[in-house]
């Protein structure tokens, strides 16, 4: 997880700064700066994909007039818009060190799988991969192997996991081969945004991970989870796949004294 963000020496000189301090006073700054904090954490590649204009403005700590801090930074190119969708203007290229935490992320659990699964790890090297997700790690290093007629799990974590834990998945999975349908329940349009930001990650969802996705979700319906509310709260965080709401919020949002509370 980044710890830190860069501030160019020149940020308080900034046309960009000084407009945006005029216009909506310096409260703006301290949101500007808390915009970036939250990004470093959470969106490290700096998109807002799946998060709304209200959204942004909790992250944000914004507590002006709705909407009106959001069309600023956009006016002023602190934020660009890709079709509906929101991202920090040229953040790869001013924090170079936070954009790339994923991608350190993944190949250093890489590394560290040939310690602990030199097999798996000389397999996926054959395959090309330099790099595991969080997910993909913990299938690995979480999977029952028999050793001397004993069931052993291995639980090793090399990074700590701000995500809750991953659902057991029951619902039968269609053949492998099949393109699988969504069902009625799961809302089309929130579900391509989850695709998406996926895709903005360079993590596509291949048919076979769609599969496992949608199994996930059924789960989730089957235990009385809101699904909309689910797929939301992963874009919203950025997450991989599917988990249950937090706290059983529903989707909702609230400020308190000390920041957002999800």
């Amino acid at each position: 997880m980044n710890t830190d963000i860069r501030i160019d020496v020149n940020f308080r000189n900034n046309p960009k700064t000084k407009k945006l301090k005029k216009r909506l006073g310096l409260e703006s700054i301290d949101s500007l700066m808390a915009l970036w904090i939250w990004v470093a954490v959470n969106r490290p590649d700096g998109d807002l994909a799946g998060m709304d204009v209200e959204d942004i403005e909790i992250v944000a700590e914004w507590e002006g007039s709705d909407g009106i801090f959001v069309s600023t930074l956009h006016e002023l190119r602190w934020l660009d818009k890709d079709g509906d969708f929101y991202e920090i203007h040229d953040w790869s290229e001013h924090q170079p060190w936070a954009s790339q935490q994923s991608d350190r992320s993944d190949k250093a659990r890489f590394s560290r799988l040939a310690s602990i699964n030199p097999t798996e790890h000389k397999r996926l090297v054959n395959e090309g991969k330099t790099s595991v997700t969080k997910e993909e790690y913990k299938s690995i290093t979480k999977a029952q192997r028999s050793f001397n007629g004993r069931s052993t799990v291995v639980n090793d974590s090399l990074t700590p996991a701000p995500s809750p834990t991953p659902n057991v998945i029951t619902t039968p999975l269609p053949p492998m081969g099949e393109r699988y349908v969504l069902p009625e329940w799961v809302p089309k349009d929130l579900f391509q945004d989850f695709k998406q930001m996926r895709q903005k990650k360079k993590k596509p969802l291949t048919d076979r991970a769609t599969q496992l996705a949608i199994a996930n979700l059924t789960t989730l319906r089957d235990s009385g989870e809101d699904i909309p509310a689910v797929i939301k709260q992963s874009i919203l965080h950025s997450w991989d796949t599917f988990y249950t709401l937090k706290d059983n919020r529903v989707g909702t949002q609230h400020r308190e004294a000390g920041g957002l509370v999800l």
